[in-house]
């Protein structure tokens, strides 16, 4: 049950949830927002690894980062946990790449 608290610093509120639960849940928002982070900077070098993945395979909203690694995985023949794997292992190219 939710509820609201008044304490020493003011008004809280209360989700039921405990200390351990709110520890995962923010650490699996770190982790969302990191791999976010990964994804913007490997997108080029994950576009010629894949080339075979349209903008359209590649591109999403924020907050459904699962649904675009869901869809590369259907398309590489792979599962979103080994697509989310590969991100957030990524080594970037040590060189630019320019599309002309």
């Amino acid at each position: 049950m939710n509820t609201i608290n008044r304490n020493d610093n003011g008004l809280t509120w209360d989700n039921g949830l405990s200390e351990e639960s709110l520890k995962m849940l923010n650490k699996k928002s770190q982790s969302h927002s990191d791999i976010e982070t990964k994804w913007a900077e490997i997108q080029t070098d994950y576009r010629h690894r894949y080339p075979e993945l349209a903008n359209e395979d590649l591109s999403y909203e924020p907050q459904q980062f699962d649904m675009l690694t869901k869809h590369i995985a259907q398309k590489t023949l792979r599962t979103p946990e080994e697509v989310r794997e590969e991100i957030q292992n990524w080594k970037p190219s040590l060189y630019k790449r320019y599309d002309y």
